[in-house]
């Protein structure tokens, strides 16, 4: 008898594989469900959670889940929606200084606390300092629309009749066509 409640159990999960995780609205909200319901101590970010929670947080999917892919392509899905869960709901705590309503008040405490250590306000001003840099001079401009690198090199093989080199596929789509210049100072630096 238990067994047959457990199968049938098992047949109300909803299935999920990592091709249908993201239009799947409920997979997110559970994730987020599963992270809210227990958080005991102060992680800031899903890296200082410790293995075995985040283990713990997964099993705990499985609950309402099932899928057909292996374990550990899931686990990275989950593992990828529960940090950007973090991350968005303590900057917007951050912010505006309100505490989330599922987070328990001494680890609002020393969440506070750790955003206002002095580690945290130094590294915070370096990344800050670093997204207001010129972003040509941070990164290299990719000129070439939408399309991906493999289909550029696909076309430019086409168009050689032969296998492009790593130099040609850079130019195609870092060079500028109007003047023949670079799109950015970092890709003239690693040409």
């Amino acid at each position: 008898m238990m067994l047959d409640h457990l199968l049938w159990h098992r047949h109300l999960r909803r299935p999920a594989c990592s091709l249908l995780y993201r239009s799947d609205r409920r997979f997110h909200e559970r994730i987020n469900a599963v992270v809210r319901g227990h958080f005991p101590n102060l992680w800031p970010c899903l890296r200082q959670v410790p293995a075995e929670h985040q283990h713990f947080w997964f099993e705990s999917m499985k609950i309402t889940y099932w899928w057909d892919c292996d374990d550990e392509s899931m686990f990275r899905v989950f593992h990828m929606y529960a940090g950007k869960y973090i991350q968005k709901t303590f900057a917007c705590a951050q912010s505006t200084l309100v505490k989330p309503l599922w987070l328990a008040n001494e680890i609002w405490l020393q969440l506070q606390a750790y955003w206002a250590s002095e580690g945290f306000q130094k590294e915070s001003s370096k990344n800050k300092a670093n997204r207001a840099a010129n972003p040509t001079a941070s990164s290299t401009v990719y000129r070439e629309g939408s399309s991906s690198v493999g289909m550029h090199k696909r076309k430019l093989e086409a168009e050689l009749s032969r296998p492009p080199k790593q130099m040609e596929v850079f130019e195609r789509c870092y060079k500028k066509k109007e003047d023949g210049g670079w799109s950015g100072p970092r890709a003239a630096e690693w040409w």
